[in-house]
């Protein structure tokens, strides 16, 4: 019985090094299915076992392998494919993006968490929301759009700041967000044309905006600018005509009811005095002066820009 057990076990490791034992090397690139770019740090995996290697960052690899054999290719983000080599020299594999995936979790500073812990964390204003609004300055296209986000005038002059606060008010009586506009830092937002803009991400939590250290803790602005795309030519033009009116008016007194109102104000005093001044006003000639100072004005807001871009640069030309 011990003898026929190794004849077994000899005749087992003869068909395994048939089987396997015909290794040759094989070479492939990893592409994404949203843009064809290099996907550097997928997974190759020979299929049911432990060996496998990593693309490099122009997402190509090399790896011995048996014939007959199942790679399986992966990476975060994308859908798993799987190839059969056969004959099969150079391997071009294109990974399709799993959308339900992206959907589910979300990068943060120094890492990953799932969506459902930052949902409330993470705000974002995309393209189409910042089309519609009537403004002349970014801060005010912000307004009502991220919920817990407070964007006040400072004042009621024409022309005056913003502020915004996202995380209310902070120790140190800074209360401006870090904003980042195409991933460098920037100290304001004035020279910004709303209708430049792609999209805005609003950081509001420590977990979201942990990269950015101190700074980020009155919160983040993550501004991304539009960008000419790939082998187009596009010009466009926005034309936006609109009138600023006051909103609530105060409402003042005529001629009649001033002076009414001072001779009242003459009985209820201590030492009751005649206010000779009024005897001469002409009542029949009264003149609103918050009608004289403030006006309907028309605003006309004139956009245009010019993007389109090749293989290697990209352009994107605007003026407003």
């Amino acid at each position: 019985m011990r003898k026929f057990t190794i004849m077994f076990l000899g005749l087992m490791l003869v068909l395994t090094t048939l089987a396997f034992g015909q290794e040759r090397v094989i070479t492939g690139t990893v592409t994404s299915g949203e843009d064809g770019s290099p996907l550097p740090g997928a997974a190759v995996v020979l299929k049911g076992t432990m060996t496998g290697t990593t693309t490099d960052m122009d997402g190509k690899f090399s790896l011995s392998v048996p014939e007959n054999s199942v790679l399986v290719i992966s990476f975060v983000g994308y859908l798993q494919e799987e190839i059969t080599v056969a004959a099969q020299t150079d391997i071009a594999v294109t990974l399709p993006p799993d959308i339900s995936r992206l959907e589910e979790i979300v990068v943060i500073g120094y890492g990953v968490q799932k969506k459902s812990l930052v949902t409330g964390s993470i705000a974002k204003v995309d393209e189409k929301d910042l089309e519609n609004s009537v403004s002349t300055r970014f801060e005010q296209a912000l307004q009502g759009k991220v919920s817990g986000m407070v964007v006040a005038q400072n004042s009621g002059a024409p022309g005056s700041g913003l502020t915004i606060k996202i995380r209310g008010n902070s120790s140190d009586r800074n209360n401006s967000p870090l904003i980042i506009v195409d991933g460098v830092r920037t100290s304001g937002m004035e020279y910004l044309n709303p209708s430049d803009i792609a999209s805005i991400e609003v950081l509001k939590d420590a977990a979201s905006s942990a990269i950015y250290g101190a700074d980020g803790g009155n919160g983040v602005l993550l501004i991304t600018t539009k960008k000419g795309e790939r082998n187009t030519s596009t010009l466009q033009y926005n034309f936006t005509h609109s009138i600023q009116k006051p909103m609530n008016p105060m409402t003042v007194m005529n001629s009649s009811q001033y002076r009414e109102y001072f001779m009242e104000a003459a009985t209820w005093e201590a030492k009751p005095k005649k206010y000779t001044q009024f005897d001469t006003l002409d009542t029949s000639i009264s003149t609103n002066w918050v009608d004289e100072i403030f006006q309907n004005a028309p605003m006309d807001e004139h956009n245009l820009s010019f993007s389109g871009g090749s293989e290697k640069t990209s352009y994107f030309i605007s003026g407003s």
